[in-house]
């Protein structure tokens, strides 16, 4: 059988497509991060002075995302946070639902958000992954306090 130079062609470019294909399919997804950071209020207030508490970010998958894991963060003085995935900054794009724990005093692990402690200054649904109803989608250049978090006592 004898194949013209424009058959070699198209069987060469297809050949190329599908050797390419796992390094473009792994250039995309969720290894790309996304700066978050915000600021939680209590009540309308920041947490008091000497507080301390995390934020986790569950991911989704009603609303789409598949990303593994979780991404968390300790508030600091004044209510602010930032998000961190795996020890690196960011959070994958997608939706996530969101536990906040805030305790008035002490330390506190950012992995145990969703704990229920006693003293905590936030209501119980916002400490469980599976009552909250804080619901965000982390997406490139996003304005500024659009990952503020308000909760309730």
């Amino acid at each position: 059988m004898r194949l013209s130079c424009s058959s070699v062609m198209r069987l060469f470019s297809v050949t190329l497509l599908l050797s390419a294909l796992p390094l473009l399919v792994g250039c995309t997804g969720s290894s790309k991060l996304v700066p978050v950071k915000g600021k939680v209020t209590i009540g309308g207030k920041a947490p008091p002075a000497g507080s301390t508490g995390a934020v986790v970010f569950y991911p989704n998958k009603e609303k789409g995302n598949t990303a593994g894991g979780t991404s968390t963060g300790v508030i600091a003085d004044g209510g602010e946070y930032k998000l961190t995935t795996n020890g690196k900054e960011g959070a994958p794009p997608g939706w996530y639902k969101v536990t906040v724990n805030v305790t008035p005093g002490g330390e506190m692990d950012s992995s145990k958000a969703s704990t229920t402690k006693t003293g905590s200054l936030v209501a119980e649904k916002f400490r469980d992954s599976s009552k909250t109803d804080l619901a965000i989608e982390v997406v490139s250049g996003a304005p500024e306090g659009a990952y503020d978090l308000k909760v309730t006592p």
